[in-house]
């Protein structure tokens, strides 16, 4: 752990108004001291979205509540579903598509439809399974999806197929009609009722600028990890692929992959996502998947530098600006029960217009709560986060908490600095 930084401090937190307590404030570790964005990467950045010029300073509650879980633990998602491309002349002639489960919800897509684009009717699709033909259960043109609310392009269809664990051949025997030639399919199969389910974890929610992360998958049934081949890459906010990923099994199962830090890449605001594409043959059964998940990059506009102080019952938070905008730090403050056991006291959260160089932001200490809560010190202040709202993007998160704790020695009004 990095040396503690301490500072002598006064603050009315006691029992009443009249109480006068005296603490120090310390970081259990000092935040990181990211490199900042320079000059030349401003240009990436767009106008600010958000003109708002007044300080706030507020809070809320957390009194008999849960207390609030780290907001940068990793992400899990799943998937029973896998999508295929396939030009018109393929489709015309028929494909396969592996299923597993008795149910498959297919929908098919032309990826750049046209006005010279046809739209398709049930009699236009032709399954089978095993030299068999296969009704169309349930079938939707574009606008009866539409209707439901689904954001899905022109001339889009979708259909429910009853179906038993194997191949399925999908034939559209009129698409080299319907299609400009070159153009293709987006063929989307959605198991249901499958076993087999491809998961993606993310380490965090949150990633620092220049912060190697890895992700990891696992393909599963009934609680047993498959060997599959994945591949998968990375996409900014703009959509644009930024990196292939490269997987590698463990001897936990699963296949890891390491992502190099994304540094020099466009740190517009936006979320960034995971793509992986997986296949197994368990048995003989043909299983694909693809799974994606999306994760934040946070944009180096300022960061704390160490410097703390409590003013008037305000803790005052130091930082290092490199670009002028408006920034929000928001904060849980925590207190110690009568069984020495941490409760959650309140959400602190403070914005104001900041100019380039050093700067603070303070979060205002409720006097009255902590009276109404009956806790003591120590008081912790954790889940520090730091985000520009003028751009709307994350900018700093710190794992390490602020402790305020009394004095073992009382200090003398001259003293204080």
């Amino acid at each position: 752990m990095n040396t503690i930084k301490k500072l002598s401090i006064v603050s009315l937190l006691g029992l009443s108004s009249f109480a006068l307590a005296q603490y120090t404030s310390e970081w259990t570790q000092l935040p990181q001291q990211v490199e900042l964005v320079n000059n030349g990467s401003l240009k990436n950045f767009a106008e600010p979205v958000n003109h708002e010029q007044q300080t706030i300073n507020f809070h809320f509650s957390l009194l008999g509540d849960v207390a609030p879980t780290t907001q940068n633990q990793g992400y899990l998602a799943e998937s029973k579903q896998y999508w295929l491309n396939a030009t018109a002349d393929k489709l015309s002639q028929g494909i396969e598509l592996p299923v597993t489960s008795d149910l498959a919800v297919i929908r098919i897509n032309p990826l750049n439809p046209n006005k010279s684009t046809a739209s398709f009717s049930q009699q236009d699709i032709v399954v089978s399974q095993f030299g068999q033909p296969l009704e169309v259960a349930v079938f939707a043109n574009a606008e009866q999806l539409k209707a439901t609310g689904m954001p899905v392009s022109d001339h889009t269809v979708a259909m429910n197929v009853n179906t038993r664990p194997g191949l399925l051949r999908l034939s559209l025997p009129q698409a080299n009609k319907s299609l400009a030639k070159g153009n293709i399919f987006v063929v989307h199969v959605f198991e249901p009722n499958s076993d087999y389910v491809l998961q993606l974890k993310t380490s965090q929610q949150q990633y620092s600028a220049n912060q190697a992360f890895k992700v990891s998958s696992q393909l599963l049934s009934a609680q047993h990890s498959h060997n599959m081949l994945i591949s998968g890459y990375i996409t900014g906010p703009n959509g644009d692929k930024v990196a292939d990923l490269v997987f590698n099994p463990t001897k936990n199962g699963d296949y890891e992959a390491l992502m190099a830090p994304l540094s020099g890449q466009s740190l517009a605001h936006g979320l960034w996502e995971v793509h992986t594409v997986a296949s197994s043959d368990v048995n003989g059964l043909k299983v694909m998947r693809d799974v994606s998940s999306a994760f934040a990059v946070s944009v180096p506009l300022a960061r704390f530098n160490h410097a703390l102080t409590v003013e008037n019952h305000n803790l005052k938070m130091g930082l290092d600006v490199a670009m002028a905008g408006r920034y929000e730090v928001s904060a849980v403050l925590s207190g110690m029960d009568a069984a020495g056991e941490k409760q959650p006291l309140a959400m602190l959260m403070s914005a104001a217009q900041l100019n380039k160089g050093q700067a603070f932001l303070q979060l205002e200490l409720p006097r009255d709560l902590i009276k109404q809560s009956g806790l003591t010190a120590p008081f912790i202040i954790e889940q520090i986060n730091l985000k520009n709202q003028s751009l709307m993007v994350p900018v700093q998160q710190i794992s390490a908490t602020i402790q305020l704790l009394p004095l073992e020695k009382p200090i003398n009004r001259g003293d204080i600095r």
